[in-house]
């Protein structure tokens, strides 16, 4: 079962939807795309919850008023006008609220999100101290270029990168650069390519690139991962 909560942050509430498992587990963060809580999001979050993970889906547009009958067309523009300092907020009030829910076990908690997501989770082990551990499916490179957002001071110690198979987006020369860029301060940086997918391969709004066996795939590494950061922060 998920539900709309409500967190503090620096900037003022924030707001997300919580999905959580029958037992204890470790915590997933889920940083949304640049369309919000779209129903992929919603998804994502349940199984993970499905997948024995808490999960909290961030978002970042609660405060954007949007029009329901846009807000496909809206939500990317919306998300990539907010202020950085206010989503840094939302994402360190969003991991010190699920590690304080009673579920949720392990010191950290485990970031994950797709494209824009994926590039706003692996910001989350930079800004956050309890983001330890990373999962990014094809994360948006735009967000590096034209946002201002950057890895200085990650802290993370594992990242898992998810890449399709086309590697349109997030290529593999991608993936290597950034395992370099990790590597120096101790992170270990995981690469994992699934065949026969195309870039969006996580959207099961979008039937023509959805593939939901790697999807299940993307999903069970997330929670082996998370469950292994939180053994090993307990």
């Amino acid at each position: 079962m998920a539900r709309t909560v409500t967190f503090p942050t620096a900037s003022g509430d924030g707001q997300g939807l919580l999905a959580v498992p029958q037992a204890p587990g470790p915590g997933v963060l889920l940083l949304p795309n640049f369309r919000g809580l779209a129903p992929d999001t919603v998804a994502a979050a349940q199984r993970l919850a499905r997948a024995g993970c808490p999960t909290l889906a961030v978002d970042f547009l609660h405060r954007v008023p949007l029009r329901f009958d846009d807000f496909y067309e809206q939500g990317p523009a919306a998300l990539l006008s907010l202020d950085l300092g206010t989503l840094a907020d939302d994402i360190n009030g969003a991991a010190a609220f699920l590690l304080r829910h009673p579920l949720v076990s392990g010191a950290h908690v485990c970031a994950f999100g797709h494209e824009g997501g994926g590039a706003l989770a692996l910001w989350a082990a930079a800004i956050s101290p309890r983001v330890m551990t990373v999962s990014a499916a094809y994360p948006a490179r735009q967000l590096w270029r034209a946002e201002g957002i950057h890895l200085h001071g990650f802290t993370g110690s594992h990242v898992l990168l998810h890449l399709a198979d086309d590697a349109t987006s997030f290529t593999p020369a991608d993936a290597q650069r950034l395992r370099d860029e990790l590597q120096p301060a101790g992170t270990s940086v995981e690469i994992v390519t699934y065949p026969g997918t195309r870039h969006g391969f996580l959207a099961d709004i979008r039937p023509d690139l959805f593939n939901d066996a790697a999807a299940e795939l993307v999903f069970e590494r997330t929670a082996t991962l998370a469950r292994v950061a939180a053994a090993a922060s307990a």
